[in-house]
């Protein structure tokens, strides 16, 4: 997959799926194809509210604004079912596709 991040920068990427330690919950991250480092996190683990199995909280804002969009685009996420305000930040319950 390639990620466009919003400084512009490209990346040719794998997406990881783990899971958080704490809840197994999952977790995607983008990771270089080209060396191996981490590019992204996609989620955020919020242990406070539901998360059904093969879904995850979708952060899209600050260095990752724009990311679900590319991650619905390339078949890796569905469409937000749900959105709640963290802190100051709207994140997205997702259905993980991969």
């Amino acid at each position: 997959m390639i990620l466009k991040l919003i400084s512009g920068k490209v990346f040719n990427v794998f997406i990881k799926i783990t899971a958080y330690k704490n809840n197994d919950r999952t977790a995607l991250t983008a990771v270089s194809l080209e060396d191996g480092s981490p590019v992204a996190t996609f989620t955020k683990n919020m242990n406070e509210w539901p998360c059904p199995s093969n879904h995850a909280w979708i952060k899209d804002y600050a260095e990752n604004e724009g990311f679900m969009t590319q991650l619905i685009n390339g078949g890796v996420i569905a469409a937000p079912i749900e959105e709640r305000i963290s802190g100051y930040v709207k994140v997205f319950l997702c259905p993980v596709l991969i």
